[in-house]
């Protein structure tokens, strides 16, 4: 009796497993078929992508070009300030002009990543860059305000994070060790790393707090336990904190990214899960940049103000004027048909 129940035990077992091994062919039979084929399925998404991308960039024109020429002459700004100011900020030790022109080259990089991302139909990706150009903003306008004693802190503080980034391994170098093994990366140098730890060392010496998160603006601030929320509110910047919020759901993976996305409107939202490109939700982003990055633009150039730097900010003003009025104008009068 247990013999005939181990045989049809076996039995079983094995039709199971020629099901599956027929599965698993058919499966490898597709997906064969399709690298085999792969050129010429990949040149029909292409198409398809970029008829999508013609519609896309037709429906938000206008906005879309003066978003360009805005980045353009925001970034010509800041290259000919750091083209015409930097010999005598050299001289002077001017920390704030090597932190504000850093911070506006990088803020004019994220820029561009923001108008690619919309040109190409993610408004989710370019909200969540534009998280790190308002970050910049802060920063930025923080050392303007607060002068050179900031900027220098500032700038020493990459010593800092250089040293976090590495602590762990520093408080406990078998688990770099171990780290190194799996990832097939030969160990950084331990006398980079001393050096490096020395360097912090120095900074905390010099400077009070520096070793702490933020810890470049615990002077400024006034407080022991600075972080960016405190420094955002310095500058008056605190009112775009639900914007910040909102964005986060685009870069972390809580559950409210997974309901929310900017690029749903609200007649399909709940009734689909994007994947990919949509031509809605560009408003914000687009919106967002422009603001941010005169800020940086006004935190620069106002370190330094002249008659075509005051008429340039003025100018700009009146161009974030008319970007944000035809991004409402298009946002507002969208409606399905033009998916």
């Amino acid at each position: 009796m247990e013999d005939q129940e181990e045989n049809e035990k076996t039995k079983k077992y094995e039709n199971e497993n020629t099901e599956n091994s027929e599965e698993i062919r058919e499966v490898l039979a597709q997906l064969r078929e399709k690298i085999e084929n792969a050129a010429e399925i990949l040149q029909k998404n292409n198409e398809e992508s970029e008829a999508f991308k013609k519609r896309l960039n037709e429906l938000w024109k206008d906005p879309f070009d003066l978003l360009e020429l805005f980045l353009m002459l925001s970034t010509e700004a800041g290259a000919k300030f750091n083209r015409e100011n930097r010999p005598i900020a050299s001289e002077q030790n001017d920390y704030v002009f090597e932190a504000l022109t850093r911070l506006h080259a990088k803020a004019c990089l994220i820029g561009q990543e923001i108008i690619t991302l919309m040109r190409n139909g993610y408004a989710a990706g370019a909200f969540a860059r534009w998280r790190s150009l308002h970050e910049i903003a802060v920063i930025s306008l923080f050392i303007n305000k607060h002068g050179n004693s900031t900027a220098e802190r500032y700038l020493c503080y990459d010593v800092i994070e250089s040293y976090r980034a590495l602590r762990d391994y520093i408080d406990h170098p078998d688990l770099y060790k171990r780290h190194s093994e799996i990832l097939g990366y030969v160990p950084y140098p331990y006398d980079e790393i001393t050096k490096i730890e020395d360097l912090r060392n120095k900074l905390c010496n010099q400077f009070d707090n520096i070793g702490k998160n933020y810890g470049w603006a615990a002077e400024a601030l006034g407080d022991k336990s600075p972080d960016f929320h405190k420094i955002e509110k310095d500058v008056g910047l605190d009112h775009l904190r639900s914007f910040y919020n909102m964005s986060n759901h685009s870069i972390h993976a809580g559950p409210k990214g997974t309901f929310f996305n900017m690029g749903l409107s609200d007649q399909v939202e709940g009734h689909v899960l994007l994947a990919g490109p949509s031509n809605f939700g560009m408003a914000d982003p687009g919106s967002c940049m422009t603001i941010s990055l005169n800020q940086v633009n006004a935190a620069l150039l106002t370190t330094n103000p002249n008659v075509k730097t005051l008429v340039f900010m003025e100018a700009m003003k009146y161009l974030i004027d008319e970007i944000n009025r035809q991004l409402i104008e298009i946002h507002e009068s969208f409606d399905d048909n033009k998916r």
